[in-house]
This record gives C-alpha cells, structure tokens and sequence, in this order.
C-alpha cells in the first residue's frame, strides 16, 4: 500500500517526539542558584527557570495580615470562627496567606460544657476554678455540704414554676444555692483577638443522685452569638484598614 508523503510525515512526528523525549537524560540542580536546573539532553545543557513556590505563608495578627493585603489590590479575604484567609489574587484563588484564629482553653471548656453533663462537686469546683471565677463565688461552692438537710421551697416566676433551694453549710448558717454565675474569658489567644467577654451559666442541682451533682451550662445560643460578634468586629476592622477590599464571611 502507497502511503502519501502527507500520511509518512503523520506517522514519523509523533516517533520523532518520543525519540527526543528518551533522550532526556536528567534534570539537575544549578550550584547556589535554586531558581534555576539545568537539563541534560542529547548532550546539550540547557538552563531553564524554575517558578518559585506558590505563597501559603501563615501570619500571627490581623495588623500583619492588613498590611499585606495593601499589597495585593486583586486579592480578596474570607474569615470564620477557626481562620482568616487572605487570597492574593482572587480570580487565581492558588496562592493565600492564612491567619490561624486558636480557641482559648476557658472557651473550649464553655463549648464542652453541655457535652459533659451534670458534675460531681468536686468536678465542678474544678472547672469554675479554670474559667477563672474569683474565690468568693468557688467558696460558695466549696462551702456546700450535699449530706445535710435540703429544703426546697417552690415559686412561680414569669409563668414558670421554679425550685428555689437552699442548704444548711458545713459552717454556721446556710448558704444560697446560686442559680447563675458569670465568668469572663476571652474567645481567642491568638494576639490581638484576646477580649473577653460574660458569658452567663446557669446552674440547676440534682440532690437525687448519690453524690449529688450540678449542672453548669451556658444559656442557649449564647455562645454563638458571641463568636458573631467578635467576628463583627474583625469584619469592621478590615473594613476600615482596607476600603474597598473584597471581604467575606465565609471559605474560599
């Protein structure tokens, strides 16, 4: 069969393509200059230009992470509870800086607080000493002997009827059985986001249980709507260093 010189040609690039690919013989590292390899093929030595690494720096503070972004006008930034993403070109979206946000130990306690359920006296003592709750209001706690006398006296308050105890102390008199307490802790140690903030726990007992125990927990929501406005506030921050900037709740 007769080939034309069309259908011969066809046939031999792609053998020749492969033929030159095989003679590729190594790639190897300019001396002192990582910005550059050197190719060896047939021989022949080529220098070519080695692109450098795509950014994934991480910053420490907002401050940092806004002056940054004064330098990349094509950027945008995304944040949420756990990080703040700097994307420098928005429409490449491959290289980004990150600014990590870490929980504060008091914070994660408040977050597990419903996880973990009623707590021993001893359990509690403990935990509010780790919010950091001033001694006084441990002391009250510490005070409570569960083995005496408990009387209860029932009311009715905002069309709810509630249980108002109180119980005879170790020392003379009696103490109240608070029903809340508030502790201030900060979301965030990470510099620059350490602000604290109240957070109110209400405390139920259950005297029927051997050892009694107490439930500390904080009220509903109220955690969340905390972080929401922290980060409000980082929001109106960027907002302010960078007018104009692409900024979004959320992840890229």
């Amino acid at each position: 069969m007769d080939l034309t010189e069309g259908a011969v040609k066809a046939i031999q690039e792609p053998v020749k393509l492969a033929e030159s690919l095989t003679k590729v013989v190594e790639i190897k590292d300019y001396p002192g200059d990582p910005t550059h390899k050197i190719v060896v093929q047939s021989g022949k030595y080529t220098l070519i230009d080695v692109p450098p690494p795509q950014r994934a720096h991480q910053l420490l503070t907002l401050a940092d992470l806004m002056v940054l972004a004064n330098r990349y006008k094509d950027g945008s930034i995304w944040y949420l509870m756990n990080k703040i993403v700097l994307l420098l070109d928005d429409n490449d979206r491959r290289e980004f800086v990150v600014m990590p946000l870490e929980l504060s130990t008091p914070w994660k306690l408040l977050m597990k607080l419903q996880e973990h359920g009623p707590l021993t006296q001893k359990d509690t003592i403990r935990l509010l000493k780790q919010l950091g709750l001033n001694a006084a209001v441990i002391a009250v706690f510490r005070k409570l002997d569960f083995e005496s006398r408990i009387r209860s006296s029932g009311q009715v308050d905002k069309g709810r009827e509630t249980m108002g105890k109180s119980i005879e102390a170790q020392v003379q008199g009696t103490a109240e059985l608070p029903e809340e307490v508030c502790v201030s802790v900060p979301i965030y140690i990470t510099p620059g986001e350490r602000q604290t903030y109240t957070v109110r726990l209400t405390v139920d007992y259950d005297v029927a249980q051997s050892p009694p125990r107490i439930l500390i927990e904080p009220e509903p929501d109220v955690l969340e709507e905390i972080v929401e406005q922290h980060m409000a506030d980082i929001r109106e921050r960027l907002e302010e260093e960078l007018p104009g900037y692409q900024i979004y709740h959320g992840c890229p």
